[in-house]
């Protein structure tokens, strides 16, 4: 697989029944992701099957979450993004969440300490460092392998 396919398309729009997500690629290797209203399961898989190239290739993936305009996450989503992180936890070189609210940041910790993610996470609450961090990545390319 070459970086053109990971690259392409730039970004795909989803949108369920009250909840949105952008699914961008910077660079190879980095995903970003923007989600905003409330997941409430419509688009359970939807990340999963957007980034499956990255996946498949094992790359070192980092993935940059953008969820300050989430209005919320109900328990059978945090729940699935807990399994997805823990399954795919190898694959992760960094996962950095920036999230616009307490209650995110609190449901944030708690999937991500489920999942195990341990060192590669990066709690964000800061836009603008969480945009450096991410351009910073983008420039980088990809990490060593995990």
């Amino acid at each position: 697989m070459n970086d053109s396919q990971l690259m392409s398309p730039p970004s795909i729009r989803l949108a369920g029944a009250q909840g949105r997500m952008v699914v961008s690629r910077p660079a190879p290797s980095v995903v970003a992701v923007e989600l905003g209203g409330r997941h409430v399961g419509d688009l359970a898989d939807a990340l999963s099957r957007e980034i499956e190239p990255e996946l498949a290739a094992q790359l070192p993936l980092q993935l940059f979450v953008d969820a300050r305009r989430n209005v919320g996450v109900s328990m059978m989503m945090s729940h699935v993004w807990g399994r997805w992180f823990a399954q795919h936890h190898d694959h992760l070189a960094r996962v950095a969440l920036l999230t616009g609210s307490g209650f995110l940041r609190l449901t944030g910790d708690f999937v991500f300490a489920f999942a195990g993610l341990g060192q590669k996470l990066e709690l964000f609450v800061d836009p603008a460092a969480f945009q450096r961090v991410q351009a910073r990545a983008a420039r980088l390319g990809p990490t060593p392998q995990v």
